[in-house]
């Protein structure tokens, strides 16, 4: 959970964090098998809302697949390039995320609700040096 060569989110930040899992990619899988599933970190409270972190898992690897941001989250049964659509609710009104190739991962379908840059801004850790 990256932003512009940093790390994001305080350790602290991820240890509060809420986690849930779902199946976001399209097609047959087993539903014991609880290691393909993605993970979804609600993050703490930033702007009104909640950035929803997104680590999608297959047999082949596991990626960071974006943020979405809102008060709730809703995966819906629509797919857009083998992945569900996802819906985030908030005080001005609803948003929707796809999966997009290019970027590996999903944006909004649209305007953003927020910057993400603008709401909580990267932490540098001391000492650190990200590789660009």
């Amino acid at each position: 959970m990256w932003f512009k060569g940093y790390p994001f989110y305080a350790i602290g930040a991820l240890t509060e964090a809420k986690v849930a899992y779902a199946r976001l990619a399209q097609g047959d899988f087993e539903e014991t098998d609880q290691d393909n599933f993605d993970l979804v970190f609600r993050m703490g409270e930033s702007g009104g809302g909640h950035f929803f972190e997104l680590v999608l898992r297959s047999d082949k690897g596991t990626a960071y697949g974006g943020w979405v941001w809102g008060e709730d989250l809703l995966v819906t049964d629509e797919f857009i390039n083998g992945y569900r659509v996802l819906a985030t609710t908030h005080a001005a009104g609803q948003t929707h995320f796809a999966y997009s190739r290019r970027r590996r991962g999903y944006q909004c379908i649209g305007r953003p609700p927020v910057d993400k840059a603008a709401v909580v801004l990267p932490h540098r850790v001391r000492g650190f040096q990200a590789e660009a």
